[in-house]
């Protein structure tokens, strides 16, 4: 399956009308996170008493005739979304039947990237050559900064990395993904080498769904990264606009409880911030670790660009098509 048909999946942050979602931004035109994010459970289920209490008002104003057919509608609209579900499912198990089958290519992949030397093992006289110096080439592990670049050449994530990030991120070994064992959800696994910022190897995001009438975020969940002394303070240090995409990535905030009351607006703009950083973890998953090699010489953002020339130019000649037509009639 493309990483496009993965992204028509992308779960809604609320349900609800034009009006009501037109402060939810398209993923690469999100805010820069300055803040951490939340998932603003209690302003969600109040607009989603909203668009009930209009759902309830509508049916009421129907004939009773009319009211019937669409009660004949409703239950064809069940056995639709009956349908749908066995679709999800088989569409998932085959998902998890070649995921089983990437893995060799993403161990190999990550032997050729940190320089897991293999075909010296297998050529004694070539592993001899490289201790003796004979080959310059071997001097340089691996690729150097492979998952740092490939991130920065993804316009989505890149625009969030502040300079500070990348002193952290070309220390990255691999990046990794997997199903969470409870829920719905999924998790991402970032490797890192020894380095001198933090002790963790293995930092861990998480997220969870809510498996409703579509697929809702619950919540994102990072870790606690154990930093050296000052390391934090230097990551967390003012003068940069974006702040440190690392350290809000891995952290996020408790999600309010029910009886917590937040400001519209202050809740508009962070519901803004978690569908962000929801998105920049489903570019990771759906596009940065299936073609790593193809971000990381730039290919896969070339054909992005060509994507989004293309699109600009249908839609540029749709206009011009409504103009022509508006004039002729």
């Amino acid at each position: 399956m493309s990483n496009e048909e993965n992204n028509s999946n992308m779960p809604q942050v609320e349900a609800g009308d034009e009006e009501n979602n037109s402060n939810i931004p398209e993923a690469g035109d999100a805010p820069p996170n300055e803040d951490p994010l939340a998932v603003l459970m209690n302003a969600l289920k109040a607009k989603l008493k909203k668009q009930a209490a209009k759902h309830v008002d509508m049916l009421e104003n129907l004939s009773e005739s009319v009211s019937n057919r669409v009660q004949v509608l409703r239950e064809m609209q069940g056995q639709h979304d009956d349908l749908g579900a066995k679709c999800s499912a088989e569409i998932a198990e085959l998902e998890d039947k070649y995921q089983k089958l990437y893995e060799p290519l993403y161990a190999k992949r990550y032997n050729v990237v940190n320089g897991v030397d293999e075909k010296a093992e297998e050529n004694p006289e070539e592993a001899v050559a490289m201790e003796q110096g004979e080959d310059k080439d071997a001097e340089e592990k691996g690729v150097p900064e492979f998952w740092l670049t490939a991130m920065k050449n993804n316009k989505l994530v890149n625009q969030e990395i502040s300079k500070r990030d990348k002193e952290v991120l070309k220390y990255l070994k691999d990046i990794k993904w997997g199903k969470i064992e409870e829920g719905k959800g999924f998790k991402l696994e970032f490797y890192f080498e020894t380095n001198p910022l933090f002790k963790d190897t293995v930092l861990i995001k998480t997220y969870q769904m809510i498996d409703a009438d579509e697929i809702i975020l619950d919540k994102a969940t990072g870790m606690e990264i154990d930093w050296y002394p000052e390391k934090e303070r230097f990551m967390r240090k003012k003068g940069s606009k974006k702040g440190s995409f690392f350290i809000n990535f891995f952290n996020p905030p408790q999600i309010p409880g029910d009886d917590d009351e937040i400001d519209e607006y202050i809740a508009d703009e962070l519901e803004k911030q978690i569908l962000q950083d929801y998105c920049i973890g489903s570019e990771i998953k759906d596009k940065i670790i299936p073609r790593a090699v193809s971000w990381f010489t730039g290919d896969a953002k070339l054909e992005e660009e060509d994507d989004e020339a293309e699109k600009e130019e249908d839609d540029q000649e749709e206009e011009e098509d409504k103009i022509s037509h508006g004039l002729k009639s």
